[in-house]
């Protein structure tokens, strides 16, 4: 069953449905439940509520528009942009959750490379330049699937699901959708290309004192895990393989 409860974007009834429709069997078949809101506060309080075995992190910046509403104009902007979530469901219980947000790369190494508002700095910035200049970026995170349904692609099939409303709904007048992008830590260096189908990731900066946030205080190396639009698309036969 699909659950629409987003102010903007509806998933139900739509050609998107259609379109990808081995990846919603794919749920439907496992009993899953798929959920589209634009409920940020309540997936803070999701993920923040888990044990730190569970989700050892904090809640990305980016995602908490409590944190960003304090901070000055600048994460004001941030804010206003356009962002949903999606929740797994199985039995009314959350078993998994991812987050979206539209900000161009110029943004979130604003954010990351400079100490604005007392976010902690990044050394050692280098600037990917093919993804500078891209208008149409969605940044993503709070990935997370419970304990109990790891090791069931749910989690994977999710950022598949992520990337699929990204690249087919959120393409403006003018104006598509062109790039996909998340931060990733050194010891996940091969998990987006290899499990999450990016096309790549470049490195983008040091936390001399561990980030936290998207990994533990002894994650230092950071770089940004990316997919275009058009490379997504010529996977797609290959992805949909998986599904069955």
């Amino acid at each position: 069953m699909i659950i629409d409860n987003h102010k903007e974007f509806q998933l139900d009834g739509t050609q998107f449905t259609n379109i990808h429709k081995e990846l919603m069997k794919y749920f439907s078949d496992n009993g899953i439940d798929v959920e589209i809101s634009d409920d940020l506060v309540g997936l803070k309080k999701h993920l923040m509520s888990q044990s730190k075995d569970d989700y050892p992190y904090g809640m990305d910046t980016f995602f908490d528009d409590e944190e960003l509403a304090t901070k000055g104009e600048f994460f004001g902007l941030i804010r206003q942009m356009k962002s949903f979530v999606l929740l797994l469901k199985k039995d009314d219980e959350i078993i998994a959750t991812y987050a979206a947000r539209q900000m161009p790369v110029e943004y979130f190494i604003d954010v990351c490379a400079s100490k604005k508002e007392g976010v902690r700095r990044g050394t050692d910035v280098v600037k990917p330049e093919k993804l500078l200049g891209l208008k149409n970026s969605w940044y993503s995170s709070c990935q997370w699937t419970s304990k109990n349904h790891r090791g069931k692609k749910f989690g994977v099939f999710l950022d598949h699901l992520k990337k699929n409303i990204l690249f087919d709904m959120m393409n403006e007048e003018n104006n598509p959708v062109q790039l996909n992008y998340a931060l990733q830590r050194e010891a996940l260096n091969d998990y987006h290309v290899k499990h999450l189908g990016y096309e790549a990731s470049e490195y983008f900066m040091t936390y001399d004192n561990g980030i936290g946030g998207a990994g533990t205080a002894d994650d230092k190396k950071y770089s940004i895990a990316y997919v275009m639009a058009e490379t997504w698309k010529n996977k797609q036969d290959e992805i949909k393989k998986l599904y069955s």
